[in-house]
């Protein structure tokens, strides 16, 4: 729904993020179709799924994703329904229905067949009673590994026990979010629920983090608990907002700065030796 920061949207992020070799994670409700997304910017990208409640539509994502060069999927576990949004009802704040984020959805052979006939009222009817899948459970995320050859990650894990479960059904990477706080009023933070989880996955497969992160001391606090790379969100979208692909350019220089000079002044002059670090309280 990047379009609704500016007219360029996922276009104007993955060029800036090519900028840094970056990777862009494309949302299931972008504003621009995968195959444009691919061809934007040389950078690496990802595609985040939202499982749809007709299973051919989500797998048709993912082989549209595969073919434009797409590196790895994302599977969002957290959002299988919308959380209770009161500001969003208050607002009238609502993307889909006023025809935000249908990139995917509209250049889709199979989602279109869906419907009883293609217009702008049916295509964004359809995305609405589509997108949410309460039913989604591990049986899927294990006959998607058999569907495709890309890595998968899932996100919104914040349980040990989901962890594990998770490295069980063969997932290549677990991304520990709350969905920015968006989904579940009084959910565990997503920093406090790191380093249980870093602790039982104990390397086996990546720990990635969502949720929080606005600059680079950020980053390098999380990565300190455990997580091996982190998720940047509202900030390049604010950033979008203020100055299109420039914004988000010059976002990612200084958080990239800002993380460079906290690590100098941590003492530390690497990766390897940042995650050798210890908090101590006092």
């Amino acid at each position: 729904m990047l379009k609704l920061a500016d007219d360029q949207g996922d276009l104007a992020v993955t060029r800036a993020a090519s900028k840094y070799d970056i990777p862009f994670i494309q949302s299931t409700v972008s504003s621009f179709s995968i195959e444009e997304v691919g061809q934007s910017g040389d950078g690496p990208k990802w595609f985040q799924l939202y499982w749809t409640s007709l299973e051919d539509v989500s797998y048709s994502f993912v082989k549209r994703a595969e073919e434009a060069g797409s590196e790895a999927i994302v599977v969002t576990i957290d959002t299988v329904t919308l959380g209770f949004r009161e500001k969003d009802l208050s607002y009238g704040y609502s993307p889909l229905a006023d025809g935000y984020g249908q990139g995917n959805f509209e250049s889709d052979d199979v989602f279109l067949s869906t419907l009883a006939e293609v217009n702008d009222s049916t295509i964004v009817d359809g995305i609405i009673k589509q997108i949410n899948y309460p039913a989604l459970n591990w049986s899927h995320i294990k006959k998607l590994k058999r569907m495709t050859s890309l890595p998968i990650l899932l996100k919104g894990v914040l349980h040990p026990e989901d962890a594990l479960q998770a490295i069980h059904c063969g997932v290549d990477g677990l991304i520990v979010s709350n969905h920015g706080g968006r989904q579940l009023d009084g959910v565990i933070s997503s920093i406090d629920a790191l380093p249980e989880i870093a602790k039982v996955v104990n390397g086996k497969i990546p720990v990635l983090f969502d949720s929080g992160i606005r600059r680079g001391s950020d980053a390098l606090k999380v990565l300190v608990l455990g997580a091996d790379a982190v998720l940047i969100g509202r900030p390049y979208v604010y950033s979008l907002a203020i100055d299109g692909e420039k914004g988000v350019s010059q976002f990612l220089a200084n958080f990239l700065q800002d993380f460079s000079s906290s690590m100098v002044l941590a003492g530390v002059k690497n990766i390897k030796q940042l995650k050798q670090m210890k908090i101590v309280c006092g």
